[in-house]
């Protein structure tokens, strides 16, 4: 048996299951394409009207693609689409209102089925649905959660049971319990805070923090009692959502805001500031957030936002320093609508800008190399065009493009290589890592899967096919600081994904497995 080693930084990889794809809101996936030009478009799905922010993919029903779920601002309507073909499997409508917050989607009940959360802009509430049919399982009235908020699943004060962690227009930031809705927890955040939350473990305490941003503040908060670690007032506001990264390279995460004011903000885990920069407002009224990567991988971490300024529409920043790298006008003279996303659109080895706005008619995505140059655009519809996702929805081994639009006949779309592309893999870091990740790493040798660890730690490690399912769970528990070899067994010929799950991320890394 044969075993490559590729190791990746990232969450899972296998989907884009929540707002910005990952817990911490990088937008960033390591998944690799080849759309070398502008794509084709494969299917369109209209039939549950237009969705408002970006498509989460996820794997439900067992066969080799994975499935769509579109929730729609348009009609209120929930839809699980099936990735092959582009049909609905099944089409709910739990509540009436508009859905503007991205669906989160998790295994709420333990049951072995992935479930679904969403929630309404207003007069609705929360929801989760049922997965394989749509049924609802609990829900929330609007007096609870209401506004633009996309939901996070996580077990945030490691009890073993997973929560809901949602903002409001009413000011609080709920915890709810995942299986049955109830509230465990509610802060009150002293102005909106309808915005996606950014979780990790922010301080190196050994769990998680939320970051969130209300009109009044951005906020650090312990996941655990909701207690305020920090709080900065200037880097406030609920029209972008909170990025969380080790963006200056000292080994430590920072936490990354756009506020309402048109500054970027870069604060450290003690709550100081290490720099701002003012690049202008983001889309008025529309949450949209930064995202983050080292896009040209110099082993500096890039700051990607995008603003409702003419001319100067998407803005590239060094992690390290806050300097403006460079800067890319939005043809049209209209903003950015919504969060660009990162990933390596074209197999190139670089990480591509995806960028979604609206103005413009017909209204194109636009793909930017990391050095902010105009590669491809493609025109979708007579809509605004919303955050685009990247995952393998046909396993080919390829990344797909999913995008969402305000046009009610063709409300989504599944977007691919012109010439059927095969095996692009994932984005290699062949260091085994970035600068200044000092977390724990995963690599493969001839041995087996060897986990290197700075530091005690508590996490689990998975193996999962190239679809998202999980193959194989080889150790769950607390480890000492050091190295530790597991050997996959029973793994057939393909490609598989080891992950490593701890409080602080995710470290995985991909295995070929060739008999």
């Amino acid at each position: 048996m044969f075993y490559a080693l590729i190791l990746l930084v990232s969450q899972d990889p296998a989907w884009w299951p929540m707002y910005g794809r990952d817990l911490a809101n990088t937008h960033f996936s390591p998944l690799k394409g080849a759309m070398s030009a502008a794509p084709d478009i494969v299917w369109t799905y209209g039939g549950a009207g237009y969705p408002e922010n970006a498509l989460s993919v996820v794997q439900f029903d067992g066969d080799q693609q994975l499935e769509v779920v579109v929730a729609s601002y348009g009609t209120g309507q929930v839809a699980l689409v099936d990735g092959a073909s582009g049909l609905a499997q099944w089409l709910v409508q739990p509540a009436g209102g508009a859905i503007w917050g991205q669906p989160a989607v998790a295994d709420l009940n333990a049951d072995g089925t992935p479930d679904i959360v969403v929630t309404y802009q207003s007069g609705g509430g929360i929801y989760t649905l049922n997965g394989l049919n749509g049924a609802t399982l609990w829900s929330r009235p609007s007096s609870v959660v209401s506004g633009y908020p996309s939901p996070k699943i996580v077990d945030i004060d490691g009890d073993g049971s997973l929560e809901v962690i949602v903002g409001s227009d009413n000011d609080t930031l709920y915890w709810l319990s995942a299986s049955n809705g109830a509230t465990e927890r509610a802060l009150w955040l002293q102005g909106d805070c309808d915005v996606a939350p950014a979780i990790a473990d922010v301080d190196e305490d050994g769990r998680y923090e939320i970051a969130i941003s209300s009109t009044s503040a951005l906020f650090l908060l312990n996941g655990e009692d909701g207690s305020v670690v920090w709080t900065n007032p200037a880097a406030g506001g609920h029209c972008s959502m909170p990025t969380v990264i080790d963006a200056n390279g000292d080994g430590h995460l920072d936490v990354v805001h756009h506020s309402d004011a048109g500054r970027v903000y870069c604060i450290d885990r003690f709550g100081a500031v290490l720099w701002n920069v003012n690049i202008g407002a983001s889309y008025p009224g529309q949450p949209a957030g930064t995202a983050a990567a080292d896009i040209d991988r110099d082993g500096t971490i890039e700051i990607i936002a995008g603003t409702d300024t003419p001319g100067d529409s998407v803005f590239c920043i060094n992690g390290a320093t806050g300097a403006i790298e460079w800067r890319w006008p939005v043809p049209g003279g209209c903003g950015v609508h919504r969060a660009p996303s990162l990933a390596d659109v074209n197999g190139d080895g670089l990480v591509e800008i995806l960028v979604p706005a609206p103005g413009v008619n017909p209204h194109p995505l636009w793909c930017l190399s990391s050095t902010g140059n105009l590669l491809w655009s493609v025109n979708l519809s007579s809509g605004d065009i919303h955050d685009p996702s990247n995952a393998d929805v046909d396993a080919d081994g390829c990344a797909e493009l999913l995008v969402g639009t305000t046009n009610g006949v063709n409300g989504a779309f599944l977007l691919d290589d012109t010439y059927g592309a095969s095996g692009c893999g994932l984005l290699a870091y062949e260091d085994y890592g970035v600068p200044g990740f000092s977390g724990p790493t995963l690599r493969f040798t001839a041995d087996g899967i060897v986990l290197s660890l700075p530091s005690r730690c508590d996490g689990s490690l998975f193996i999962y096919d190239i679809g998202g399912r999980r193959a194989s769970a080889l150790f769950s528990g607390r480890l000492e600081a050091g190295k530790y070899t597991f050997k996959p067994e029973g793994l057939s010929q393909g490609i598989y994904i080891a992950v490593f799950e701890h409080k602080g991320g995710v470290a995985s890394c991909v295995l070929p497995v060739i008999r």
